[in-house]
């Protein structure tokens, strides 16, 4: 039951990873183009800072092979982050994209799949 408890505080570090990193490209993308560069390069760089260091924590709580790729969930952030932000488009091949995240990340982690990951 402890390593359950575990495994659940590293997948929430390592989602705070992932939206920490992708906030921070969001931010490095916007200084390209800012009258406020050096303020949103500076503020990426926390962001991403932050979310390197939140992924080394979250290690501590779970197997890699299954808390790694979460970090992939950063992909699906940013294609919201530019739809929103940087009126990029969402299209059929993206949203194909996100299943295929989403279908990788459920049999990574499937209790039986295979081997027992506790």
């Amino acid at each position: 039951m402890k390593e359950n408890k575990s495994l659940k505080i590293g997948v929430c570090i390592i989602l705070i990873s992932a939206i920490m990193t992708c906030c921070g490209q969001l931010c490095w993308k916007i200084s390209s183009s800012s009258a406020n560069s050096l303020l949103f390069l500076f503020l990426g760089f926390v962001m991403y800072g932050i979310g390197a260091l939140a992924m080394i924590i979250a290690f501590k709580f779970g197997d890699v092979s299954r808390l790694h790729p979460m970090l992939s969930l950063g992909y699906i952030g940013s294609l919201f982050l530019g739809y929103f932000f940087l009126d990029e488009s969402i299209n059929a091949m993206k949203i194909a994209g996100i299943f295929f995240i989403f279908a990788g990340l459920i049999l990574l982690n499937l209790k039986n799949g295979g081997e027992n990951n506790g």
